[in-house]
């Protein structure tokens, strides 16, 4: 005497609970890496850009220590009046493109003993990516030092009156 096995068939419902728990662990392990992928991404962009800011803050000084800029038609006492000063773009690699401008914002100055003016300058250094519309700003700080209308960058921090 034989015993007959009833088979069951897979029932659609099962099917679909597997199907939904396999690709919520898929989803799982796959969300995780996206993430830190692209923060990765923002933050390699964002030391690029710092670079960038970088490069641009010694050119701004070159020509401030070359005496290319003219401190007294270019800056201004407060952020709203002072004008903007374009650099050449500066190509990151071959998609991206970084344009690239300044502003110089005079503060506080002194006359030293040695009739030498010392003046402490801001500047604003707006980069921009060409696919992103938002602008990076950077700021440094610098001390010039002004006689006979050449303009020195002080060498010893002991001369600054600050």
């Amino acid at each position: 005497m034989r015993i007959k096995i009833k088979k069951k068939s897979f029932l659609l419902l099962e099917v679909l609970i597997a199907f939904t728990l396999s690709l919520f662990f898929i989803f799982f392990f796959i969300k995780s890496p996206y993430e830190l992928f692209l923060t990765t991404k923002k933050k390699a962009l964002k030391l690029e850009l710092e670079r960038v800011a970088n490069c641009s803050f010694s050119e701004v000084l070159s020509f401030l220590y070359c005496n290319n800029i003219s401190l007294e038609s270019t800056m201004s006492s407060n952020k709203k009046n002072a004008n903007f000063y374009y650099l050449s773009d500066y190509k990151l690699n071959d998609k991206e493109i970084v344009a690239r401008k300044y502003q110089l914002i005079g503060y506080a100055s002194k006359l030293s003993k040695d009739d030498f003016l010392y003046k402490k300058v801001r500047i604003d250094l707006h980069l921009s990516l060409n696919e992103h519309k938002k602008e990076y700003i950077f700021s440094h700080f610098v001390i010039v030092s002004k006689n006979n209308k050449k303009v020195f960058l002080p060498q010893n921090s002991k001369e600054i009156p600050f």
